[in-house]
């Protein structure tokens, strides 16, 4: 009888980070596929294709392979048993891929491979195959972990998952951690996660809602509350769900430590129309009292953080807009102090969730500028449909995080001052081609370097998706992503706010770093602009200072104008001025080309157009530049393709480059297009930059500060020219509640109460 012969094995490796990389998808000419696991480490095993040259196609989502054969991201190799290769991929998103955290063989090649796995049970773990949708929270000095439905090898539990887990801290095997990963990880999230399972006596997971009843439990939400004793209890609200989308029940459970189970506390058949939605509350606070705020669909809702509270639905709190009459017609919003549409926490009324917001504009009870909620791509401008899977205070930042869930696999990131917003500008962060990833949600209490790094996970699965095949063992599983905020993608615009003056006027302006104590809190006359944040400075962006005569703004090369007081800027923004051609066109770029037939070569290059001769350099080995001409607006480009000699020409504008390419010696073409990707390329592109203009007044009155180049206001004159450029605002009736502060139990309590 033949034995099979050891296997050849590849593992692909993160070009910047140097770690493995999951979910890079190796195919053979004949279609056969293997997928490198947490470590990026995969197997191929056929002995037919063993020492023989074959071509492997390379794909996987957020990452590239840099070379190409035949118009297909892949390599020419020979496979040979027992031999280990690495690779290299780049990543094309802000968001890093670390490994899979559930379901079986999350380390199977690497294993086979001879190497070690970071956490102890890297094969098989309680009999997990595949797991939904997770909620996770620090719960008596570990983290406890509950999952929706859970697949077994032969039986599942639809009845509610848990485990637990360390809280991060020094890593109990550095040697296994060191051997798949750099060793500068030991002791972060970024090594792994051993999962502790609640297990039954047969060792599978036990149904920890075992109500008796039809259908599934899901867990809507779970908090940790002070028991009577002073310690913690969790109280959680489930739905029992028939099919997948009927909720038949809901209510109330507080867990039974010593059973390692929920035990039903109130339940009540399901009102029509009854949806599950995954939520995950923050605590915070607002003047002295402590609140959990849920934010699920944006409909936020704030509940006093106690038990009784939590109980009576008498004690909730809805936020959004005031109408005038509650007749057939609506009537109108009612207008707030600052003249913008009153938003405010009411009890008794549904939580206006972006759902109820788009409807209230489609029925003309609402117009678009008397919004709340305005998701924008910031790449684009356009408007976007996303939905929180999280928000979570960033000390880093010293703002609110949005870790949000878009079309199929998307995944979004957003900031600002107020859980409650302004949500505004947003950047994709991840995508997953064709698979779905959803209820995406950021863990706070895994963040590194004050906030700098910060953690998410997502179920990854085909489902909602049509004809894609499921991915063997990641389908239906979670992946926990790293993501790096000092990233130039995830410089974002934030408010900066009118400030109300004596007679209620408002003028000059300010920005908010963190929540201000209620002492010291100055009246906000609402948004006037965005810009981007103080502490995120970049070349060739202005700095702008608050000076007692008004804004002043600095320059690139003297970011301190002479009359500014010595004090950080209140907020960056554009010159007021585009950037001449040079300038616009020298830095980093990301292409891509394009053939007839639908093949893409992606590829990177850095082009200096300051200097008197144009310089390029690509930064694939495969690429030549021959030469190069910038004038006119136009980029000609001369270039060696693997001996053959192209011509790729292109319009250049603030938004990037598009033309074509065509083959010196074949006569093949296609179009081409290109962005420029660090900071101050990515904030050029941005549709909604806008000139920032100064009104003054002949009077002591203080000057206005406007994006509109004829602002109506008596006796002021506007400045010839602009400050600089800025960002419009496109919610210009909405003031967010500022009064909610993070509770110390958010983050570092050393952190929450610095302001």
């Amino acid at each position: 009888m033949a034995v099979d012969p050891d296997p050849f094995f590849v593992t692909f490796r993160d070009r910047d980070s140097g770690r493995g990389v999951p979910l890079i998808t190796l195919e053979l000419a004949n279609g056969i596929r293997s997928v490198t696991d947490s470590a990026g480490t995969a197997a191929f095993s056929d002995p037919a294709f063993l020492g023989r040259e074959v071509f492997v196609a390379v794909s996987g989502p957020g990452y590239r392979y840099p070379e190409q054969h035949g118009g297909r991201p892949g390599l020419i190799l020979t496979p040979l048993a027992g031999a280990r290769m690495e690779l290299f991929v780049e990543r094309i998103q802000p968001a890093e891929r670390l490994y899979r955290i559930t379901g079986q063989g999350i380390y199977r090649d690497s294993l086979a491979a001879g190497l070690t796995a970071p956490i102890r049970k890297p094969q098989w773990n309680a009999g997990v195959v595949g797991q939904d949708s997770a909620i996770a929270l620090p719960y008596r000095g570990r983290i406890i972990w509950f999952w929706g439905d859970t697949l077994g090898a032969a039986a599942d539990n639809l009845h509610v998952t848990g485990a637990v887990s360390a809280l991060p801290g020094p890593y109990s095997n550095p040697a296994a951690a060191g051997a798949t990963m750099p060793a500068a990880e030991v002791g972060s999230p970024a090594v792994g996660i051993d999962l502790d399972y609640f297990e039954d006596e047969r060792g599978f997971v036990k149904p920890l809602c075992p109500f008796p009843g039809p259908g599934r439990i899901w867990l809507d939400w779970v908090v940790a509350l002070t028991d009577p004793n002073g310690g913690e209890q969790l109280l959680a609200r489930y739905s029992r769900v028939i099919g997948l989308d009927q909720v038949a029940e809901q209510g109330f459970a507080l867990f039974d430590d010593a059973a390692c189970e929920f035990r039903r506390l109130r339940h009540w058949p399901a009102p029509p129309g009854a949806s599950h939605r995954v939520d995950h509350p923050l605590l915070v606070t607002a003047g002295t009292r402590r609140y959990f705020l849920f934010t699920a669909r944006f409909g936020f809702r704030l509940v006093p953080a106690d038990l009784g509270s939590l109980l009576d639905s008498e004690c909730r709190e809805s936020f959004g807009p005031v109408f005038e009459s509650a007749s057939a017609d609506g009537g109108a919003p009612s207008a707030g102090p600052s003249g913008g549409t009153l938003h405010r926490w009411r009890k008794g009324v549904p939580a206006a969730d972006f759902d109820h917001q788009q409807q209230l504009i489609a029925a003309g009870r609402l117009s678009p500028d008397q919004a709340w909620l305005r998701p924008t791509d910031f790449e684009t401008g356009e408007p976007i449909a996303i939905y929180p899977g999280s928000i979570a205070w960033n000390a880093w930042l010293r703002r609110w995080v949005l870790i949000a869930q878009g079309n199929l696999g998307e995944v979004w990131f957003g900031c600002a001052d107020s859980p409650v917003g302004p949500w505004v500008y947003c950047r994709k962060i991840a995508d997953h081609d064709r698979y779905t990833f959803y209820n995406p949600v950021h863990h706070p209490f895994f963040d590194q370097d004050g906030g700098r790094t910060i953690f998410f996970e997502g179920t990854f699965t085909n489902w909602f998706t049509d004809s894609v095949p499921k991915v063997p063992r990641y389908d239906y599983n979670q992946i926990l992503y790293r993501l790096r905020l000092d990233r130039p993608e995830l410089v974002l615009p934030v408010p900066v706010y009118r400030r109300r003056c004596r007679g209620g006027k408002a003028s000059a302006c300010r920005t908010l770093t963190e929540p201000a104590p209620a002492h010291r809190a100055e009246p906000i006359g609402g948004i006037a602009f965005f810009a981007l944040p103080e502490n995120r400075p970049g070349a060739g962006l202005v700095p702008v200072y608050a000076h007692p005569d008004g804004l002043r703004p600095g320059t690139s090369e003297a970011p301190q104008p002479p009359s500014a007081p010595r004090h950080p800027p209140l907020f960056w923004a554009l010159p007021a001025d585009p950037p001449g051609l040079d300038q616009a066109v020298t830095g980093p770029w990301r292409c891509e080309a394009h053939t007839d037939d639908g093949r893409r070569l992606p590829f990177s290059f850095r082009l200096d157009a300051a200097s008197r001769t144009p310089r390029l350099s690509f930064e694939e080995p495969f690429l030549k530049a021959v030469k190069v001409t910038v004038s006119n607006r136009r980029l000609r480009l001369d270039l060696d393709f693997f001996g053959g000699r192209y011509r790729l020409e292109a319009d250049l504008n603030s938004r990037g480059m598009h033309g074509r390419w065509r083959s010196e010696e074949t006569g093949e073409a296609g179009t081409w297009d290109g962005v420029r990707v660090d900071l101050i390329g990515l904030q050029l592109r941005s549709p909604a930059l806008v000139p920032l203009f100064e009104y003054r007044f002949s009077d002591s009155r203080p000057p206005i500060y406007s994006t509109h180049p004829d602002l109506a206001a008596a006796g002021a004159r506007r400045s010839e020219r602009p400050l600089c450029r800025v960002w419009r605002n496109p919610l210009p009736r909405f003031l967010p509640d500022l009064e909610l502060r993070p509770a110390a139990s958010n983050q570092d309590p050393d952190q929450a109460d610095s302001s």
